[in-house]
């Protein structure tokens, strides 16, 4: 699997700490998005990976990150 993200939403995430995995390998965690806020994500999240997009707000897990946003916003998951 290889995802095509144009090269302006990759330069806006800057904060990724594994590298991109996301776009590359099927096998990869992602959290699950619940639905779209905003430019937001509510995910829930089931792993335990670092991420510096993911927010734990009240009582829910938020994603900021501009590349999973556009996952989404793409291709629905």
């Amino acid at each position: 699997m290889n995802l095509e993200i144009s090269d302006q939403i990759l330069q806006q995430t800057t904060k990724c700490p594994h590298g991109f995995n996301c776009l590359t390998s099927a096998e990869y965690p992602q959290c699950d998005v619940e639905r779209m806020i905003g430019n937001i994500l509510s995910v829930k999240t089931t792993n335990s990976l670092f991420c510096s997009y993911r927010v734990n707000y009240g009582h829910g897990y938020f994603c900021t990150c501009p590349t999973r946003i556009e996952i989404y916003k793409r291709l629905g998951r």
